[in-house]
């Protein structure tokens, strides 16, 4: 006996949003495959999805293609998913013990400036997980039965740091030992649009205590020797000592820091992220001139480019792929040049899904 299904268009609504799914699943015996599936949620889908499982031995395996988007640039790789060392006690439907594998060999895209692959392992006993990746990342750990985590990250490169805790009903986490170079860390993706990371050490510590759908998230982290470009605003290298970085209240305040350009003092700035739960909801920030000091400013959008030695106080806001720009900029040895057809067509021009979009109001 053999049952099919066919899925068009299923949607799933849920805390986390909707997901959509599409495809055809065959039931035979007690062995299920997938021919072709597509699923949806947010900024990710998965495509042409393939997957046999035996649910006799609760073994199988699915592979397909996975693409993501940050700040709209893209994220792919082919995966592979396996099932397999499964033990099913004798009368029981699920089994005692399992291993998973993912497979990601070829991690790319416009987000992605270096190329890379990563494999995850978890292996699952009696109510215990234990987990590690490949080396490249550097990650392993465990999950207790009674939900007590422990995660050390170590790449040998870039990044360190611990987690350990309660993952219960209530949440009781410490994020120790936070230890990342931040130039090597930023160099395999693409921000180049808002910022360039050129230097600087991340280090300090955070908890998280709550609910998982109401973590109350804090810390006190810092940045050594910040270095780097401002790409909205200017070509030029920013720098400085230190960058205090406060989380409560699931907002992330990168405190005020001076910036100099060439030792010589210029800028003022601070941000703040705002997170929904464990995610990026939006970004507010402030860039100002430190009194009358000018710099060699650039800025870029899609309809012109001004070019002049700027004074500027320009507050920024983020959110869902748009960067708005509002505040004023002084100029000296200035040059402007535009797109007259697109500034015309300003009123009626909608945001672009596929790349990231600025709106300004500026006084110039």
């Amino acid at each position: 006996p053999y049952v099919t299904l066919n899925l068009s268009d299923l949607s799933l609504a849920s805390n986390g949003g909707v997901t959509k799914i599409s495809g055809d699943l065959l039931l035979e015996e007690r062995n299920l495959s997938i021919q072709s599936l597509e699923l949806k949620k947010g900024n990710t889908q998965i495509s042409d999805m393939q997957a046999d499982f035996s649910l006799e031995t609760m073994t199988g395996s699915a592979s397909g293609n996975l693409l993501s988007y940050v700040t709209k640039k893209s994220i792919t790789s082919p995966f592979k998913l396996e099932f397999n060392n499964s033990t099913v006690p004798e009368g029981k439907f699920f089994p005692d013990s399992f291993m998973v594998n993912l497979s990601l060999p070829a991690i790319k895209g416009a987000f992605i400036k270096k190329q890379f692959g990563l494999d995850l392992n978890i292996m699952y006993s009696q109510g215990n997980i234990n987990f590690y990746t490949s080396e490249n990342a550097g990650i392993y750990g465990s999950i207790s039965s009674d939900k007590f985590l422990e995660v050390n990250f170590d790449n040998n490169s870039f990044a360190k740091l611990k987690i350990f805790g309660s993952t219960g009903n209530k949440l009781d986490l410490n994020i120790t030992d936070v230890d990342f170079d931040l130039e090597k860390a930023f160099g395999y993706f693409n921000f180049d649009t808002l910022f360039i990371v050129n230097g600087g050490k991340l280090t300090g510590f955070a908890g998280i205590t709550g609910t998982s759908s109401e973590p109350d998230i804090k810390g006190n982290l810092g940045i050594i020797e910040p270095q780097l470009i401002f790409s909205l605003i200017s070509p030029q290298k920013l720098q400085a000592a230190y960058t205090p970085i406060t989380i409560e209240n699931s907002e992330v305040r990168i405190e005020e820091t001076i910036f100099s350009i060439k030792k010589t003092e210029k800028l003022l700035g601070w941000a703040t992220i705002f997170l929904n739960r464990f995610s990026f909801d939006h970004m507010e920030a402030k860039l100002k001139s430190i009194e009358d000091e000018k710099f060699p400013g650039k800025l870029k959008t899609k309809r012109f480019v001004i070019k002049s030695d700027v004074n500027i106080d320009l507050d920024l806001f983020y959110e869902n792929g748009i960067m708005d720009i509002n505040g004023k900029i002084i100029g000296e040895n200035t040059s402007f040049s535009a797109d007259v057809q697109k500034i015309a067509s300003l009123n009626n021009a909608a945001p672009n899904d596929k790349r990231l979009n600025f709106r300004t109001d500026l006084d110039i």
